[in-house]
């Protein structure tokens, strides 16, 4: 059985959450149709994560297995 955090809008505080919604209601506005919160709280997460996270090195720059520098 695996165990999930779950984040819930209750625990957001108070002034970000009306943030969110600020901006949710900007963003509606703009695009058209309705963006919700959690399409913003997603976005947030993801760009933090992008921005924390290691990046992790490409094929090419890979050095091959058995490869000795000493």
């Amino acid at each position: 059985m695996s165990v999930r955090n779950i984040v819930t809008l209750s625990d957001v505080p108070v002034p970000l959450h009306d943030w969110y919604k600020r901006e949710a209601r900007r963003r509606s506005q703009e695009a058209g149709k309705r963006v919700g919160i959690c399409t913003l709280v997603v976005e947030a997460l993801e760009e933090y994560k992008a921005k924390h996270e290691p990046v992790p090195p490409s094929p090419e720059q890979r050095e091959p297995a058995g490869v000795n520098h000493g």
